[in-house]
């Protein structure tokens, strides 16, 4: 085991030298992973870095605030509950930059009750993931988000004579 440099929690040694799922520019797709648990957070990279995403973690909405900003990811995976700023209000406030209107954003919860499930769907038609959600659970959210995001380009040739 090692500790990840980002979430400082402990995850299989393993998991940092597998293959990156990339973008057309040759980059990983960069996924913002906004939790307050460390163990939540070691979960998550321990599932996403071995399947080749960029992983980057924000401790509370706080610090991903400025994270997104900075360097806008493709995908969100966000914590709804948190105490220094709780999901809604994170994702609300980084609706409002220009540079994160279009990023897709997939909950995490605890709670599965009605009231949880219509918050969640004023801001995203994602469904949200419930905790404790399994590993294919989580990279079938995250791909099924940026196939929505980036759909494929049909490839066309045109002939000239």
């Amino acid at each position: 085991k090692t500790r990840c440099e980002r979430c400082a929690a402990t995850t299989p040694a393993n998991i940092f030298s597998k293959k990156e799922i990339t973008i057309e520019s040759g980059q990983p797709y960069r996924v913002l992973v906004i939790d307050d648990d460390p163990d939540v957070l070691a979960l998550i990279c321990a599932q996403l870095k071995p399947a080749g995403y960029r992983v980057m973690v924000g401790r509370g909405g706080s610090e991903a605030l400025r994270m997104a900003v900075v360097e806008p990811p493709d995908v969100i995976l966000c914590d709804l509950m948190m105490p220094d700023v709780d999901g809604i209000t994170v994702i609300k406030k980084l609706r409002g930059d220009p540079r994160c209107t279009t990023i897709p954003v997939i909950f995490s919860t605890g709670s599965n009750d009605a009231t949880t499930r219509r918050r969640i769907r004023e801001i995203t038609a994602i469904e949200p993931l419930i905790k404790p959600f399994s590993g294919n659970k989580l990279r079938a959210a995250v791909e099924t988000s940026l196939a929505a995001k980036n759909p494929p380009v049909a490839k066309t040739s045109v002939v000239v004579s």
